[in-house]
């Protein structure tokens, strides 16, 4: 079994030669054609993933809290708030890591959710 991980790292192309289409087909300079059922490798930098969940988890918990479901939001700034008080000093960075933990952590388990209702439920992408 192949993972992402051991595939060698991608090269920057190189500039081709610029080139003319011939009557017979693409120029010997042109990309090989796109396989539309080629399988979609996953991105190789997992921060920037956890970065995603962070950021999108913090956007839907924020609108969550706009069209007045407040739980998600109150138990994060509950959690934020009780840690910034214990830490003293620390207390603000620790607050907000806490905080972008808990944001993290709802945008994981809600892209799960919608992937598994997608692929399982919807057989939305589904092999």
């Amino acid at each position: 079994m192949t993972f992402p991980e051991d595939l060698p790292e991608p090269q920057p192309p190189s500039e081709p030669a610029p080139s003319e289409p011939t009557p017979s087909g693409p120029a010997p300079s042109d990309p090989a054609p796109v396989d539309p059922h080629a399988v979609i490798t996953v991105h190789r930098r997992p921060h920037r993933r956890s970065r995603l969940a962070w950021v999108g988890g913090g956007i839907v918990v924020h609108g969550l809290h706009e069209i007045g479901l407040h739980a998600p939001s109150d138990l994060a700034h509950g959690v934020q708030h009780a840690i910034e008080q214990g830490a003293g000093p620390l207390g603000g960075i620790l607050g907000w890591f806490s905080y972008a933990a808990f944001s993290a952590l709802f945008g994981l388990v809600l892209g799960a959710v919608i992937a598994l209702v997608l692929h399982k439920g919807l057989k939305i992408g589904a092999h």
